[in-house]
């Protein structure tokens, strides 16, 4: 086996504890391991680093389990681990550096032999040796949460986690929707988190998405969670979006958290609109007959004027209606560089998204809560896929205070291009 295969073979084993196989008496080893374990304790479901680090001289071909490892009561995931050197020095001895990280997250309390199967180096050359090196055993203690100072709603989260929340719009007229998003991030057991949202009452019918769960793997395992609902006020007034509560406990500080999030006040209007009543009062005078034309006129006009007036005012309500998008996407787009100003920057991504939903709800409704996922599965023209795709980087963005929100000039252009 080449080099990279040995290499290879190294990254697919799932862990090496410790290795020492010896050449010739006197000879360097012809492999090296070690494995550390950060924190040498645990409680269940924290993250615990398994660091192993291989060293193989020029002569070794390929290293070998002689049976796989397994990681009992543990869910194990691979991490990309930091840059490594190429070579290290050992007294006289040069070795060639790999290094693999797993995360563990322990499943239950006890003591834990993280037992490694046995090896084989294989040497090459015209001797071809092969030697057997046995693997020490890696112990770690994991307990359960305490009892003492658990809070209510307790679920085993293990943190620390940061949590941020979305609602939006805050004024809604009836029949339309509130988008609340929900997103938890952590190094710990956020796969178990339970649906945070607590809807009592008969104010609002609720729609729960499914919820997304994303490994991010680096140098430690990140988890995001993120949960979205609908809710659809079922009468006029305010609808109270409840606060949101996610207890967890802190291995770091040994105490127990909540992350948490207000209540928010959402403005609940009645649909009321002009030029909507007058189509309406144009198709009721068409259907009644109250302003058929005089006797002698053929019915034929008659008809030909009724359906001009209904089709006059459904133009002009159109009209009303694009201007009123138009109105609300340039005032999401003054909110935005208001945000800006103050340094708010979940304000402007905010404020930027809302613009963008409100020209997409022109031609796609319900955009204005829909995902930008599912705004892009019903778009067809070009320049509304650009602006849903728009979309969704900016609530990429809301979400990860890592990601670059698009600039308001791209906003801008996408906006133009919805309107001609």
């Amino acid at each position: 086996m080449t080099r990279p295969g040995l290499l290879r073979s190294c990254a697919t084993l799932a862990a090496l504890v410790g290795i020492a196989a010896p050449g010739r008496a006197g000879d360097a080893p012809p492999c090296l391991a070690s494995v550390t374990l950060d924190p040498g304790s645990a409680v269940i479901g924290q993250q615990v680093l398994y660091r192993l680090r291989v060293l193989s001289r020029d002569e070794v071909a390929a290293v070998e389990w002689v049976e796989p490892l397994a990681f009992p009561g543990f869910r194990a995931e691979r991490l990309a681990g930091p840059p490594q050197p190429d070579r290290v020095e050992r007294g006289d001895a040069s070795y060639h550096v790999h290094e693999e990280q797993r995360a563990l997250f322990p499943e239950r309390s006890g003591t834990f032999a993280l037992r490694g199967a046995g090896l084989r180096c294989r040497v090459g050359g015209e001797s071809n040796r092969f030697f057997l090196a046995p693997v020490p055993v890696a112990t770690l203690t994991v307990l359960a949460p305490p009892e003492a100072g658990r809070p209510p709603g307790f679920a085993g989260l293990v943190g620390p986690l940061t949590m941020r929340t979305v609602v939006e719009p805050r004024v809604v007229t009836l029949g339309e929707s509130v988008r609340l998003a929900v997103m938890l991030r952590g190094s710990g057991n956020l796969w178990d988190a339970p649906d945070p949202l607590a809807l009592e009452g008969a104010d609002a019918e609720l729609f729960r998405h499914r919820p997304v769960r994303r490994l991010e793997p680096g140098s430690r395992l990140l988890v995001r969670v993120h949960f979205v609902y609908d809710l659809v006020p079922r009468r006029a007034g305010t609808l109270l979006v409840p606060s949101i509560r996610v207890p967890y406990f802190d291995p770091e500080t040994r105490r127990y958290e909540v992350a948490s999030a207000p209540a928010v006040a959402v403005a609940v209007n009645v649909a009321v609109d002009a030029a909507g009543e007058g189509a309406r009062d144009a198709a009721t005078s068409a259907a009644t007959g109250h302003d058929a034309e005089p006797p002698g006129t053929g019915g034929g006009s008659w008809l030909a004027v009724g359906l001009g007036l209904v089709a006059g005012a459904a133009v002009a309500f159109a009209w009303v209606r694009r201007r009123r998008r138009r109105g609300a996407s340039a005032e999401a787009l003054a909110a935005a560089d208001d945000a800006r100003d103050r340094g708010d920057r979940e304000g402007e991504a905010a404020a930027l998204a809302r613009a963008l939903r409100e020209e997409l709800a022109d031609g796609i409704p319900g955009a204005r809560s829909l995902a930008a996922e599912e705004i892009l599965e019903r778009v067809a023209a070009p320049a509304a896929a650009r602006a849903a795709r728009l979309l969704a980087e900016v609530d990429r963005a809301r979400f990860d205070p890592s990601a670059t929100p698009p600039t308001r000039a791209a906003v801008e252009r996408a906006l133009g291009e919805l309107r001609s």
